[in-house]
């Protein structure tokens, strides 16, 4: 159980081990503490076969359970597991028109948000079934001085643009990064000095 006390692994109902078996995951900072932490979130593999299995025993049965775990007054309020459930009515071939016909109760159990989150698991890509190959480690960084080489090249094609468009004057150019951030004092933010070009 949810405090590590011994239990059944099955009540012998599909139905019963569906609402048993889907817990809420608890906010952070809820009333629980941490001797009694969160249920973990169930597998999709064992979600699906555990809606197959009450769905073949007693399908209005299974759908009350599946609306009772998204109802936000008078059930679980579990609106993750709630839009699982609703995404795999969608993909299951005996039930998928089950979805459409109970539209018109969401609204009364749950938020018409829940669609979007159904729309998002449809659409989400599969996770990736083999581990991909690391990413190539990054370039080494440049040298000191090829920075400050490329720094000046910038400056001067900045400079050459500038003053070929008729724009005068000494410009203000920031200096390196290795300043401080800028400063907050006396309720008026305080920028760092800028280098005369």
């Amino acid at each position: 159980t949810e405090n590590a006390a011994p239990a059944y692994r099955s009540t012998l109902s599909a139905t019963l081990d569906l609402f048993s078996s889907i817990l809420p995951a608890a906010a952070p900072k809820s009333r629980r503490s941490a001797s009694f932490p969160s249920a973990p979130a169930l597998p999709d593999a064992k979600l699906h076969a555990l809606l197959a299995a009450a769905f073949a025993e007693h399908p209005p049965t299974a759908l009350k359970v599946v609306f009772h775990l998204g109802d936000v007054r008078h059930g679980k309020a579990d609106r993750t597991n709630f839009a699982r459930c609703l995404a795999w009515l969608t993909q299951s071939p005996e039930f998928s028109e089950t979805l459409l016909a109970n539209v018109p109760a969401i609204k009364d159990h749950a938020s018409l948000k829940v669609l979007l989150d159904v729309t998002a698991l449809l659409l989400a890509p599969p996770p990736p079934s083999a581990p991909e190959e690391p990413a190539p480690p990054p370039p080494p960084r440049p040298s000191k001085e090829a920075r400050d080489a490329a720094r000046a090249a910038l400056v001067a094609e900045f400079e050459a643009e500038l003053l070929a468009s008729g724009l005068t004057g000494p410009f203000r150019v920031p200096r390196t990064s290795r300043e401080a951030p800028p400063r907050r004092g006396g309720g008026r933010v305080v920028l760092p000095e800028t280098a005369w070009v």
